[in-house]
Order: structure tokens, then C-alpha cells, then sequence
């Protein structure tokens, strides 16, 4: 690993994290549809503890005091934080995964919620590793196995082409194709597995959204998807954009 990417992916992270201007820029590109701003507003999370708790009541971990107290510190310096906001940053925090000090390798968290960045930092594997971090927040129903990511048809030097991934899933083997955009996550893999999943007759399904460039998805029912939306004030789709 190059430092250069080592660094870029720090950076990410870093104006993800510390960055309360950088929270408030990322519900401003949610893009709440008008119809549903009156019902989704998330104006009842009047604080980090207050938005933690309401995520803890839907299922959603690792929501640390020393996770919440880092975030109260930081809302001192911006004071025009919106509760969506503040759900997000949690969100983020819990739902990234963590990495190896020392190799950097990824190990996805099982929080109830996904976050990744769309311009990818491990672009060789970057949809293995999302199908890792789908399945992690799948409480056992999402058991992906034997994932096979094919880069053959990329051609590094563009960054163009097109690759797939394929998977093992409840005694069936899917593959999902998806666009080479240099190091750009393909929104249309999200939603291809999305329909994977939606068309099994599971209860629950997988929903996304998206903040700008980051994007965090979740599995439910549509019961708490509803209640998500309702509490958090952050609409949810099956697929990005």
C-alpha cells in the first residue's frame, strides 16, 4: 500500500469524523424529496444522546458514551447541526468497520448498518468487500459465501471496462455486473443485490441511502424502514440515488 492512498483514505475519514461542517454538507446533499420534509425531519434528536438512543431503539450498536461525548464536543464548534445530521455521524461511526493498524486490512462491523465511501479506497476488491459488509449487518441471513470477484475485463489504465462479482447465497449462486469507473463504486450493484434479496420472499429487505458520497445501508422490514425514516428524518430506498 502507497502511503499517497494510505493518506487519501485518512483524510476521508478524517473529514467524515471531526468535520461538523462536513455533517452539515452531507444531509444537504440527501435531496429530502418536498413532499416527505414535513414528516422526516429528525427535529426531535436534539443532541448526539438523544439521536443515539433513538438509533439504539432501532436496532442499530455500538454506540458508545466515549463515540457520542467525541461528537458533543465537536457540535460545540457548529451550533447548525440538524438531528439528521447528528443520526449520520453516528451512523458513520458504527457502521465503517475497522482496519488493521498494521496491514489495514478491513473488517466489516455488525452495528445493523453498512457506511462506505462510493470513490472506493480498496478499488481491487471493492465489491467483495461490499458484499462483506452487506452480509455483516445481515444477522445471519445474509450468509454470503465463496465471493469471486472478476477484474479481467477492466482496464486499469482508463479505469473503464466492466467486472462482476459472484456469490453462493442460500444454495444459489448470483453474480452482480457492475461498471469500471476508475475507483467509483457502480450504484447499480447495490441495487441489483437489492432485487437479489427482494426476490427470495425474505421479510426483510435491504435499504440504502446517501449522503453525498457516503452511503449506508441497513436490512429490515418495511415496518422499520418506516420507523427509521420517521425517527431520523433520513429517507430510505432500495438502491442508491
Amino acid at each position: 500500500m502507497q502511503w499517497k492512498d494510505l493518506r487519501r483514505m485518512l483524510n476521508r475519514v478524517t473529514a467524515v469524523l471531526l468535520s461538523a461542517a462536513g455533517a452539515a454538507a452531507l444531509m444537504g446533499c440527501a435531496g429530502l424529496p418536498p413532499d416527505m420534509g414535513a414528516q422526516l425531519s429528525g427535529a426531535s434528536l436534539q443532541s448526539y444522546a438523544e439521536a443515539a438512543e433513538a438509533l439504539r431503539e432501532l436496532g442499530i450498536g455500538g454506540l458508545s458514551d466515549d463515540c457520542i461525548g467525541e461528537l458533543e464536543e465537536t457540535e460545540k464548534q457548529n451550533a447548525s447541526i440538524s438531528g439528521s445530521d447528528r443520526a449520520l455521524m453516528l451512523l458513520y461511526m458504527v457502521g465503517c468497520g475497522t482496519y488493521d493498524p498494521e496491514t489495514w486490512a478491513w473488517t466489516p462491523g455488525e452495528n445493523g448498518v453498512y457506511c462506505f465511501d462510493m470513490e472506493v479506497f480498496a478499488v481491487d476488491t471493492m465489491y467483495t468487500d461490499f458484499l462483506r459488509g452487506i452480509s455483516a449487518i445481515g444477522c445471519g441471513e445474509l450468509e454470503f459465501t465463496d465471493i469471486r470477484e472478476d477484474t479481467g475485463a477492466v482496464d486499469w489504465e482508463t479505469g473503464t471496462g466492466e467486472r462482476t462479482v459472484s456469490f453462493c447465497w442460500n444454495g444459489e449462486t448470483y453474480t452482480l455486473r457492475a461498471k469500471s469507473m476508475d475507483d467509483w463504486f457502480d450504484p447499480q450493484a447495490a441495487k441489483q443485490l437489492s432485487s437479489i434479496i427482494r426476490k427470495s420472499g425474505a421479510e426483510k429487505r435491504l435499504y440504502f441511502t446517501n449522503s453525498g458520497q457516503i452511503c449506508y445501508a441497513f436490512y429490515g422490514d418495511p415496518d422499520w424502514a418506516k420507523a427509521f425514516s420517521k425517527t431520523t428524518g433520513i429517507p430510505l430506498h432500495d438502491g442508491l440515488f
